[in-house]
């Protein structure tokens, strides 16, 4: 549980730490970019549409500037009011006048601005009723964007007058905006889209081998010298992985080393700790077992006319205390094992030595057969020896 729990939140950490600063990056790069080409396009876009909307209102000057000769040398002020009226009704002019040189305005203010326009009662909200046409068109102004294109109104060489049209920037700003709102869904759309597609890309190519890497560690500091990581992918993220596993796979044979290293150890120690037992309980039981054979050589000498089952029982009794001797003089021995002193010593001769100390049947024949060319042992000669009598015996 404590394990599965400690997957969990490494795995978290990884997300926070890589997951969410990737999509962070990835979402502000995309996002500046959104930002950047909106206001790019929108410059670009106002910028023709500006181009647009002042050859608009030079043109339409001009014909009014064309249309109005004739009214001005007539001063017929009502016509002119008819042509600066019928002028207004194109929703991008707010305001048309026309003037004699002198300045003096010649057309009516009802005339001369756009009141078919909703929005003009909304920029002279707050404006006295009784104020002049040049306060109105202030006032316009003030609240609203409005360039100014001025055309002269010629007979000739002789100046009648100007006309003056304000062309409002009202429906290139609507304009503007209906394109930057299109062009921001556009590209962020897109920039989930492509953001997507990058982070499961991601995910499938770093992040999810990185998650693995981490979760194995952990496993492998928990003990688990099995794990493995399933190579995937290319690169640096596929040296990382096998540099992950040979390195498991060298602490596991460390380890292992390690161990084995450690039982032989402790087999040592308690070998050593049954040797020096061994001296130990050897030497207190020498003691009884010495009174004990001097106690039947006794009883032997005192029951030399005893019966054959007496004599018997006793030569057992010598035996099995002969026995017991010989049992604690291999432990004592086992416990006094030195280092061995190695010198050269024909094998034969070796043989022969140990069946020296060998109490054989009557009935059994031992025959040496070991050829003299053979080279010579470079070995202890009473510890092999005492191996090749225990064998013999």
């Amino acid at each position: 549980m404590s394990g599965q729990k400690g997957d969990l939140v490494t795995d978290k950490r990884v997300k926070d730490s890589i997951s969410f600063r990737f999509q962070a990056l990835i979402s502000g790069i995309l996002l500046i970019s959104t930002v950047a080409i909106s206001t790019m396009i929108g410059f670009n876009e106002r910028a023709m549409l500006y181009r647009t909307l002042s050859s608009k209102g030079q043109g339409l000057a001009s014909y009014i500037a064309k249309l109005s000769q004739d009214p001005l040398i007539m001063k017929d002020y009502v016509q002119l009011d008819g042509i600066i009226n019928e002028a207004n009704k194109d929703e991008d002019i707010i305001f048309a006048i026309i003037q004699d040189p002198q300045g003096k305005t010649l057309t009516s203010q009802y005339a001369s601005i756009n009141y078919r326009l909703p929005r003009v009662k909304t920029l002279l909200s707050g404006l006295a009723r009784n104020s002049e046409l040049p306060e109105v068109i202030e006032a316009i102004k003030k609240k609203e964007a409005v360039f100014t294109v001025s055309v002269p109104i010629m007979a000739g060489t002789d100046v009648l007058g100007k006309v003056s049209i304000g062309m409002s920037e009202y429906m290139i700003n609507q304009e503007i905006k209906k394109t930057i709102t299109y062009i921001l869904a556009l590209n962020l759309t897109a920039m989930f889209t492509l953001g997507a597609l990058l982070f499961f890309a991601f995910k499938s190519i770093i992040f999810n081998p990185i998650t693995e890497l981490v979760q194995a560690t952990s496993r492998l500091a928990r003990g688990d010298l099995t794990t493995k990581v399933a190579a995937s992918g290319g690169g640096e993220i596929r040296i990382l992985i096998d540099s992950f596993n040979q390195m498991a796979e060298d602490l596991g044979a460390r380890t292992s080393e390690l161990l084995e290293a450690q039982e032989e150890l402790v087999r040592k120690e308690k070998l050593a700790i049954l040797g020096q037992l061994s001296g130990s309980v050897g030497h207190e039981l020498r003691n009884p077992l010495g009174v004990m054979s001097n106690a039947v050589y006794y009883l032997k000498m005192v029951l030399s006319d005893a019966d054959q089952t007496t004599k018997e029982y006793l030569e057992i009794i010598k035996q099995e205390i002969d026995n017991s001797l010989r049992i604690i003089s291999d432990l004592l021995d086992f416990a006094r094992t030195k280092p061995p002193q190695r010198q050269s010593l024909a094998a034969k001769e070796l043989v022969r030595q140990s069946l020296k100390r060998c109490t054989l049947p009557d009935n059994v024949i031992v025959t040496v057969d070991i050829p003299e060319a053979l080279p010579s042992l470079n070995v202890d000669p009473p510890q092999l020896g005492q191996v090749l009598t225990n064998f013999i015996t």
